[in-house]
Formats: C-alpha cells, structure tokens, sequence
C-alpha cells in the first residue's frame, strides 16, 4: 500500500506536484499533517485523515474538512512529537509500505531536518519513504536503491549516521566502490547521473541519497 503525507511546508509549483506525483502515482490513502491540508486543497485533493494540533489549518480548510466529513485526529500541543512523526506513525500502525511526502521542506531549517530524520523512523519499519519538492527527490537508504530516468541529474550521497561502509555506484560521473564516508567530510556531494539505469548500494549505515535539479 503507498501512502501520500502532505506536510505545511513549502508547495509552490502545484503544477509541478500534480503532474509529477499526484497524475503519476495511485495512493491507497492522502493523509495531512496538521496544515498540510491548506497545501492538500491547493492541489486540489481532499484528504482521507488530518492529524496533529491542529493549530496551522486555516479557516477555510476547517470548513472543507467539516463539508466533507473528513477524519481528524486532533493532539494537544503539548506533545513531543511533530505533527508530521505522529502521521508517519499512524502509516507504520496501518502497515504501508512506500510514502512519499511533500510539503516537508520549507524556509525553517529545523522542519527540514526533522522531516529528513524521520525517513530513518520508516527506514527501520521497512517502509521505502522518499521527500519530494520541486528541486530534490530525498531517500534514506541502509541497503541499495536503484534509480531510473534521472540521468543528467545532480546526486549527492550525504551519511545520516555517523559512519557509512561499503558505499558502491554504478552510473554517476564519480564512482564509488566500496567507499567509506563519515558526516564531517562531505565528498559525496553533487556528483552526476550519467545513466538512466543507476544504482547505490551500502553495506553498513545510513545513507541520504539526494536527486536535485540546479
């Protein structure tokens, strides 16, 4: 079952995302975290569930969401998860197993990276999670991800933990074989897809794999 979270952060190109994700994936479920669904209606989607505080959803989304009858699963805000980790959690409870998420990316650096962070909470549930915004497709890898049609694309291979081994590629510019990386020496960043048949492949630790367009 594929899962579509939208999250309050930046949707600018609604074409972009309705033509790259929406027309080009079928979801079993569209869930909104807290004001995600201001982002959802801009697209043109009406939710299945809206979780979080609630305290980022605008005048108009609360009116829709009552019109139409749409689940809610309201929080206090005073809790210590992010609205976006308590969807994450309701996706792991009902067994889904690919989530892309949009709106995870905005202005605050400090959303970004908890967004980022939180593809290892699916990592370790086994569910392939990616982050999508108009300029970066985002993965989070502990094993290998093969990636199709993005040859001429820029990608950054970024370790999430502290050490990363056994780093190997085929179709980027600078190939790795078996290479080792650590966070404070960034190497891995903006190498090139020379394929449409590309493929990373880890054997110890946390690998961002970051497909960007300049």
């Amino acid at each position: 079952m594929k899962a579509l979270l939208i999250a309050n952060g930046r949707v600018k190109d609604i074409q972009f995302y309705k033509d790259e994700i929406i027309n080009k994936s079928d979801y079993d479920m569209i869930i909104c975290a807290d004001g995600g669904v201001n982002n959802a209606l801009k697209l043109d989607l009406l939710p299945d569930v809206v979780i979080g505080d609630l305290d980022s959803i605008s005048q108009r989304s609360i009116d829709i969401i009552k019109r139409n009858n749409i689940k809610v699963i309201e929080y206090s805000k005073y809790k210590d998860e992010t609205d976006t980790e308590l969807v994450l959690e309701y996706i792991i409870q009902y067994g889904y197993k690919f989530v892309t998420m949009i709106g995870c990316i905005g202005d605050r650096i400090d959303h970004s990276l908890a967004n980022i962070y939180l593809l290892n909470k699916l990592l370790k549930h086994n569910i392939i999670g990616n982050i999508i915004d108009e300029k970066n497709d985002i993965y989070l890898i502990d094993n290998s991800i093969d990636i199709s049609d993005k040859k001429d694309s820029i990608i950054s291979l970024l370790p999430l933990s502290d050490t990363v081994e056994g780093i190997t590629s085929t179709g980027l510019y600078y190939t790795l074989e078996e290479s080792f990386m650590v966070k404070e020496v960034p190497y891995g960043i903006s190498n090139k897809l020379t394929s449409n048949n590309a493929q990373v492949k880890v054997t110890k630790g946390e690998l961002l794999v970051i497909i960007s367009k300049d």
